[in-house]
């Protein structure tokens, strides 16, 4: 059984919305925890995200895959993203503001693991998702990478 597996995030970043992003000066700086699966057996996996200077409330799924992008699992899904229903956003003379998803990941050998692994952007989505290809180019993107200032996993 091969153990080494990549965790990922992807960042629906404001996707589609028009609105007006607030800064991180304008956002609470509690932390949000949510559990899922508390019933569920293995390992704790727990991600800390620090705000970033473009942080609205982003929408985000976390999902394994296996080193050859294999999916095993998903962790998480924002309610929205799961069901294809947005009750937010606003849609201004007929057209929607897209922007790409972000997406990071971090690689976790559960055979050697290590107290916590940053996770880093590795690519994005079209900026409509009409090809579901990942570009890595990240030189075309601005707030988009500072939605967050940094990224842990931990395994427990």
């Amino acid at each position: 059984m091969n153990r080494l597996f990549i965790i990922s995030v992807i960042f629906l970043t404001a996707s589609c919305s028009t609105g007006t992003l607030k800064t991180k000066n304008q956002v609470p700086e509690e932390k949000n925890a949510f559990s899922t699966n508390i019933t569920g057996k293995g390992q704790e996996i727990v991600i800390d995200l620090t705000k970033g200077e473009s942080f609205y409330y982003p929408l985000f799924a976390i999902w394994f895959e296996d080193m050859d992008g294999k999916y095993i699992q998903t962790l998480y899904v924002a309610k929205s993203v799961a069901t294809g229903i947005f009750e937010y956003g606003k849609q201004e003379n007929s057209k929607w503001s897209c922007q790409p998803a972000l997406v990071y990941e971090a690689v976790i050998d559960l055979k050697y693991l290590k107290d916590s692994y940053k996770m880093n952007a590795v690519g994005h989505s079209h900026y409509s998702d009409k090809t579901g290809e990942l570009f890595t180019d990240l030189s075309t993107l601005t707030t988009a990478l500072q939605i967050a200032d940094l990224i842990i996993v931990k395994v427990r």
